[in-house]
């Protein structure tokens, strides 16, 4: 198993799915590059998004960054 690096991002700005009482924090995780992944070309870090509720526990997989936990910047 490769080991992984995790970053908290900071909160989310809505309340928790499973039990409505936290708000889950946004945490991103990722593989952590070793010597023979240095030497290859295709290597991928595989980042994954996360929201962890600190109450429940819940853990939800983000398939995407959504505009409610990353708001997009536009420039005129």
């Amino acid at each position: 198993m490769t080991q992984r690096t995790r970053l908290a991002l900071g909160l989310a700005d809505h309340t928790c799915s499973l039990c409505g009482k936290g708000v889950p924090r946004l945490v991103e995780s990722r593989n952590v590059r070793r010597l023979r992944d240095r030497l290859s070309l295709r290597w991928d870090p595989n980042v994954r998004l996360t929201e962890v509720c600190p109450v429940c526990g819940c853990r939800t997989r983000l398939d995407h960054a959504g505009s409610s936990a990353f708001p997009t910047e536009r420039h005129p």
